[in-house]
């Protein structure tokens, strides 16, 4: 994993022969003639150099590589004519020589397209309102990751080094956020290099986003996974400064277990952009924990996450192992509620793939409510996946959030989904939106006699339909009842509708698949209450 020495990602061949086996593509956002330029340009430079045109093509286009290069060609240098002479707005070609920021054009035609495009970038970041710039943040992720990939291609040391400078610089002015970092963590200079390498090659851990008021939830998680579970996978508990998790409290959780290490997000980034003091910093904080951290595959947990399988199982899901990341369904509810949410996912997806073409936002008349965020896997070798992550990041940021993100959805829940597919990234859901775990209400039937399971908890399943996992923490109802545990009898997947009754209130599916949790899930929860009484003892919570 050697920056700018011919591998920026050791794994990423994988990326490669997952981009070619991917048809069509997405070209996003409200200014697709510019996104076209990016790419087409790029695309079409002099020589003969066939491998390196297709790594840039394959993202956009599956026609005969002959036919491509021709297309490709000839669009260039139309999108060109057409761009320079009827758009009011300045390109990245036009003054490309006026700025003293511009690095001197190097004898090789993509660098100089590299470096104008670069320019541009800088020149004309993507500021507020945020709110229809989504899918253009997005061509210029792109745009970013196929120029590393060039770089990774290219023979030629020198164009290489300047491939992935212009390719620093670009970066910087599309992640402002990465700027400023205390303590240099990462510098203004090599952003990426810095990221690459806190990771450490081939490691796998979990990774749990828990401030000091979760410590009673994150202690629970943790003794599932050594006790009941017996993993032996690394941990590590993100956070976000002293205020957020105190060094006491840091100290206590390690004296519990060996082997668990902290990640301070406030250590990396600066809080002047990421906000991690505000009331949304819970949900903000985890994309950017994903990218400090120095796992190279990790499961990102909330720390009122409940495992009902090994934490290992979450990487042998197919989704994952195909796809190189892994997103579970939020609840199926609120029908008809919310279209202008719909409509602007629409309005920046304007290629959607094939995992957003089944989502019921995008199938049927359902809100935007896609993803439960409580777990997500991810494999940062995958150059999509690194680069889709910077795009979630940015939505997080302080500024984006305020002003788009947050007003929109839920916290962090959506921009999972939405980063990775506006960045063309590789992801999976599971194939179920979210089942009830929890209890049957036989005395409160529907009218016409459809079965009902209703809890606090949104279950998840494995590729096998099996409970994996869910969320709300191991309390029967964590909000209004400090000290209760109590066993779950049943679970229903596919229900026809859900009844809420508010906010911290029980809620209930109706009308699904209902299964009995079995002698060998009584048995696992029977353990995790008793490990999780044996830590509230030593919390002192009785």
């Amino acid at each position: 994993m050697e920056y700018g020495s011919g591998g920026y990602y050791a794994d990423l061949h994988q990326l490669e022969l997952g981009e070619q086996e991917k048809m069509g593509g997405q070209e996003h956002g409200t200014n697709e003639i510019r996104d076209a330029i990016y790419y087409h340009v790029i695309s079409s430079r002099s020589g003969s150099d066939d491998a390196d045109a297709r790594s840039m093509t394959l993202l956009r286009f599956h026609a005969p590589e002959q036919r491509r290069a021709i297309v490709l060609i000839a669009a260039g240098a139309l999108l060109f004519l057409l761009w320079q002479f009827s758009s009011p707005r300045p390109t990245f070609f036009a003054n490309q020589h006026s700025s003293s920021r511009q690095s001197p054009v190097q004898n090789s035609g993509l660098v100089e397209v590299i470096n104008s495009t670069t320019q541009y970038f800088i020149d004309y970041p993507i500021g507020s309102p945020y709110k229809g710039r989504f899918g253009e943040q997005g061509s210029r992720v792109q745009t970013l990751r196929s120029w590393l990939s060039l770089a990774n291609q290219t023979t030629d040391v020198r164009e290489r080094e300047q491939i992935l400078n212009a390719t620093e610089r670009a970066v910087l002015a599309t992640f402002p956020f990465l700027t400023d970092s205390p303590g240099k963590a990462i510098s203004n200079e090599t952003p990426l290099r810095d990221l690459q390498q806190r990771i450490v090659p081939g490691s796998k851990g979990l990774l749990i986003v828990a401030g000091g008021k979760q410590i009673r939830y994150a202690c629970h998680l943790i003794a599932a996974v050594r006790r009941v579970w017996q993993s032996t996978l690394p941990i590590q508990i993100a956070y976000g400064g002293e205020e957020d998790f105190s060094t006491k409290d840091r100290e206590f959780v390690q004296s519990l277990w060996d082997g668990i290490e902290f990640v301070d997000g406030a250590s990396v980034f600066s809080n002047e952009t990421l906000g991690l003091k505000d009331e949304h910093s819970g949900f903000a904080l985890k994309a950017f924990a994903a990218l400090a951290s120095s796992f190279e595959q990790l499961v990102l947990l909330d720390a009122d996450v409940v495992l009902l399988q090994p934490p290992e199982v979450l990487f042998d899901q197919q989704g994952y192992k195909t796809q190189g990341a892994l997103l579970f369904h939020d609840r199926a509810v609120w029908k008809g509620a919310f279209t202008s949410r719909k409509e602007w996912y629409q309005s920046q997806i304007l290629r959607p793939s094939d995992e957003v073409r089944k989502l019921l936002l995008w199938t049927d008349d359902w809100p935007p409510e896609s993803c439960d965020s409580g777990i997500i896997v991810m494999d940062k070798s995958r150059l999509d996946i690194f680069m889709g992550l910077l795009h979630i990041a940015w939505q997080n940021t302080a500024a984006v959030r305020n002003d788009t993100t947050y007003q929109l959805m839920y916290g962090d829940k959506e921009t999972w989904w939405l980063g990775w597919e506006l960045s063309d990234a590789r992801y999976a859901f599971e194939p179920h939106y979210g089942s009830m775990l929890g209890w049957p209400k036989e005395e409160e039937k529907s009218e016409d006699g459809k079965d009902k399971v209703c809890s606090y908890w949104i279950a998840h399943l494995d590729d096998n339909e099996q409970l994996l996992w869910f969320n709300g923490a191991l309390l029967k109802q964590k909000v209004s009842d400090a000290h209760s545990y109590e066993v779950p009898v049943q679970w229903m997947m596919d229900g026809e509708e859900w009844e809420t009754n508010g906010r911290f209130k029980m809620r209930c599916m109706v009308g699904g698949t209902v299964h009995d949790v079995d002698e060998g899930e009584r048995q696992v929860f029977g353990r995790m209450i008793e490990a999780a009484r044996d830590v509230d003892k030593v919390l002192g919570v009785s």
